[in-house]
């Protein structure tokens, strides 16, 4: 938040590029994630503009993605059709659940997302 209250994208851009440089990409999707936020609050836009923006992208298509070891699941009560219903972290974040009853849990290899699944 510093860098982005700072710098703004630049920053982040700099410190991205140092720690790819040394040869660490562990937490590029947190890194990206961090430039598309600067990006829209650098814009004026709130936090809260942001989230509105995001929709429901994969509402038509099955998305299947299997799991590896360690990956995150998000489990949204709200939405599931029943206990079993898992979403992998790019469907999660495609989708909107201001306000619904969200968890994640860390998986084991093998199950699938099952977003767009309608069983």
């Amino acid at each position: 938040q510093s860098l982005v209250s700072e710098g703004g994208e630049d920053a982040l851009c700099d410190a991205l590029v140092r720690q790819l440089d040394e040869g660490d990409a562990s937490h590029l999707p947190v890194w990206l994630d961090l430039l598309l936020c600067a990006r829209f609050l650098d814009g004026g836009a709130t936090p809260a503009d942001v989230l509105a923006t995001v929709g429901n992208k994969r509402k038509e298509q099955r998305c299947s993605y299997v799991f590896k070891n360690g990956d995150i699941a998000w489990n949204c009560r709200t939405c599931q059709v029943d206990s079993t219903c898992v979403q992998c972290m790019d469907c999660f974040r495609d989708a909107t659940h201001d306000g619904h009853d969200v968890f994640f849990h860390r998986t084991a290899r093998g199950g699938c997302c099952d977003c767009g699944d309608e069983e």
